[in-house]
C-alpha cells in the first residue's frame, strides 16, 4: 500500500513539474517574438522612437534583415538543438533576447538597430526555435504529444493576449501622460525583463535533458549525419507541407481586413478589432479541441485531415459568397472557421514527429528542415498577392487568393492522407515490437 502511495505521489510530482515547465514554455514562446514583430502593434510609435519617421526604407530594412536571418538560421538551428542541451539553449535565447531588448530601448543608431535585428535572428531562431519544439517533445510522453502541443498553442495565445492588453493599456497611459516614445520604451523594457526572468526560471525548472544520451548527438559531425538522414525521412516532408499550408492560410488571413472594408463596408477600426479577435480567439479554442481529438484518434493526422477539409470548404465559400454588406456576418463567420481550421492543424502538427517514431536525437533537425521549407511563404506571399491586386484589381485578386487557398488545402489534405498511412504503419510496427 505504501509503495503504491509513493508511486502515486511521485507521478503527481512529476506531472506538476511537467505542467509548470509547459507554462514556462508558454511564456517563453509568447514573448520571445514580441520585440522583432513589435511594429505590428506599434508601427508609428516605434518608427518615431527609432528616429526613422522620415525613412520608411530603413525602417523596412530592419524587418527584412530579421526575416533573412530567420531563413538562414533554421537549418543550423536544428543541428544545434540535436547537439547541445536544449535547456541551456532556451535559457541563452530568453536572456539574450531580453538583453537585446534593453539595448534597443536605449534607441541606438540605425547601424546599432541593424545589429540588434541580426542578433534577434540568432536568439529567436538559431538557439530557440528548434530547441523549443524539442523541449516540448521531450516533456510529453508518446501518447500525449498532440494534446500537449494543443495545450501549449492555446496557452501561449492566452498569455500573449493578456500581455498585449496590459502593454497596450500602459502604452496608452504613458503616451498621454508623457509621450509615445516613453510609452514604447516602457513596453520594450517590460517585455525584456519578463524574458530575462523567464530564462532564469527555465534554468531551475526545466529537466536536464542532456543526461539522456539518446536525446543529443555526440558531436557536430553526428548531428550533420543525422540531419542528412532527416532529408530522407517522409515525415520531414509531410511536416514541411503541413507548415507550408498553415503559413499560406495565416498570410492570407492578413488580407481579410481590407476585404471586409473594401467589399462589405466595415470600418477600419471594426475590421482591425475583428482581426485581433479572429487571430487570438480561434487558436485559443482550437488548441484544446485539436489536442483532445488527437489523443482520441491516437495520432494527429486525422485532425490535420479534418482541418484541411475545413479549409477547402471555407475557402470555396469565400470564393462563392459575394462580398456585400448584407452578408457581412456570414463572411465573418466563414473567416473565423477558416482561422479555427488552420489553428487546429498548427496546434498538433509538431506531434507527428514523435508519432512516427522519430529518434529524439533528430527532433531538432526535422524541425529545422521543415521550418525552413514550411515558412517559405513568408518570403513570397505578400509579393504574390500584391502583384495580383495591382494587376487585376481587388475583386479578381481576391478570387485568385481564395482559389489558391483551396488548391493549397487540397494538397495539404493529400499529404495528410499519406502522413496518416506512414504514422499508422510506424505505430503498428512499434506495437508488434512491444508485444514480442
Amino acid at each position: 500500500m505504501k509503495k503504491e502511495r509513493k508511486k502515486s505521489e511521485e507521478k503527481n510530482e512529476k506531472n506538476v513539474k511537467k505542467y509548470l515547465a509547459l507554462i514556462l514554455m508558454m511564456f517563453a514562446m509568447s514573448t520571445i517574438y514580441t520585440l522583432p514583430y513589435l511594429r505590428y502593434s506599434f508601427f508609428t510609435a516605434l518608427q518615431d522612437a527609432m528616429g526613422l519617421s522620415n525613412d520608411a526604407t530603413k525602417y523596412g530594412n530592419l524587418m527584412s534583415v530579421y526575416g533573412i536571418m530567420n531563413l538562414l538560421m533554421y537549418l543550423p538551428g536544428g543541428i544545434i538543438a540535436d547537439k547541445f542541451d536544449s535547456k541551456k539553449l532556451l535559457v541563452f535565447s530568453m536572456v539574450g533576447t531580453g538583453a537585446l531588448g534593453l539595448w534597443m530601448a536605449t534607441w541606438p543608431s540605425y547601424n546599432g538597430l541593424l545589429i540588434i535585428h541580426l542578433l534577434f535572428g540568432i536568439t529567436t531562431v538559431l538557439t530557440f526555435w528548434s530547441s523549443s519544439v524539442k523541449v516540448v517533445n521531450l516533456l510529453a510522453s508518446s501518447g500525449e504529444q498532440g494534446e500537449t502541443f494543443g495545450f501549449l498553442e492555446s496557452g501561449r495565445n492566452v498569455i500573449g493576449l493578456a500581455l498585449s492588453a496590459i502593454t497596450l493599456a500602459l502604452f496608452a497611459y504613458l503616451s498621454k501622460k508623457v509621450n509615445e516614445v516613453a510609452g514604447i520604451t516602457f513596453v520594450i523594457v517590460l517585455y525584456s525583463i519578463i524574458m530575462i526572468l523567464v530564462g532564469i526560471v527555465l534554468y531551475f525548472m526545466l529537466p536536464n535533458f542532456a543526461k539522456d544520451p539518446e536525446t543529443t548527438n555526440a558531436s557536430v559531425k553526428d548531428s550533420l549525419i543525422a540531419m542528412g538522414k532527416c532529408f530522407k525521412m517522409p515525415i520531414t516532408w509531410c511536416l514541411s507541407a503541413f507548415i507550408f499550408t498553415c503559413s499560406i492560410m495565416t498570410g492570407s488571413g492578413s488580407y481579410y481586413a481590407p476585404y471586409l472594408q473594401e467589399f462589405c463596408g466595415m470600418t477600419v477600426a471594426a475590421a482591425s478589432t475583428y482581426a485581433v479577435v479572429r487571430t487570438t480567439v480561434a487558436p485559443i479554442l482550437a488548441g484544446p479541441v485539436a489536442g483532445k481529438a488527437s489523443k482520441k484518434f491516437g495520432r494527429s493526422t486525422p485532425v490535420i485531415m479534418f482541418g484541411c477539409i475545413g479549409l477547402i470548404i471555407t475557402n470555396i465559400l469565400l470564393r462563392l459568397v459575394p462580398g456585400k454588406t448584407n452578408v457581412l456576418f456570414l463572411i465573418m463567420v466563414i473567416m473565423v472557421l477558416t482561422a479555427f481550421s488552420y489553428s487546429c492543424n498548427r496546434s498538433v502538427y509538431w506531434a507527428t514527429i514523435d508519432e512516427v517514431g522519430a529518434p529524439k536525437n533528430v527532433v531538432g533537425s526535422i524541425t529545422g528542415i521543415a521550418s525552413m521549407i514550411g515558412f517559405l511563404p513568408d518570403a513570397f506571399l505578400g509579393t504574390l498577392y500584391g502583384s495580383w491586386i495591382d494587376n487585376f484589381g481587388m475583386e479578381i485578386a481576391y478570387n485568385k487568393i481564395f482559389t489558391f487557398c483551396v488548391i493549397v488545402s487540397v494538397l495539404g489534405l493529400l499529404v495528410a492522407l499519406c502522413g496518416d498511412r506512414i504514422i499508422k504503419k510506424a505505430q503498428k510496427t512499434q506495437k508488434t515490437i512491444e508485444e514480442k
